[in-house]
């Protein structure tokens, strides 16, 4: 889990503008910011699994996945998208490897 310094607050993004950027698993909203390191959010909806374990689950893998690349984006907060096509990735090695595949 990534700590809360690098975690960006959705309801900040509301009145943005923002890059999207779109792939068959994820959606990246991208907003700039002024800040030395990048920040994550991560959206889920019921739609990907209606058990709020399971989308923890998807959640967590997405954050631990994403750990790496906070020194590279500095300057932008980026909101991942989750679509329900991910559901049918099994392993969280498989959901690591789209999501860096697509960012």
């Amino acid at each position: 889990m990534l700590p809360k310094k690098y975690r960006f607050p959705i309801q900040d993004a509301s009145s943005q503008k923002a890059t999207v950027k779109r792939s068959p698993y994820f959606t990246f909203k991208i907003f700039s910011s002024g800040l030395t390191h990048g920040r994550f959010a991560v959206t889920i909806s019921k739609k990907v699994s209606p058990l709020a374990t399971q989308r923890n689950r998807i959640r967590r893998i997405i954050f631990n996945g994403v750990q790496p690349l906070i020194p590279s984006r500095a300057g932008s907060d980026t909101q991942i998208i989750v679509s329900p096509a991910v559901s049918a990735l099994i392993s969280k090695d498989a959901i690591i490897e789209e999501l860096l595949k697509a960012i």
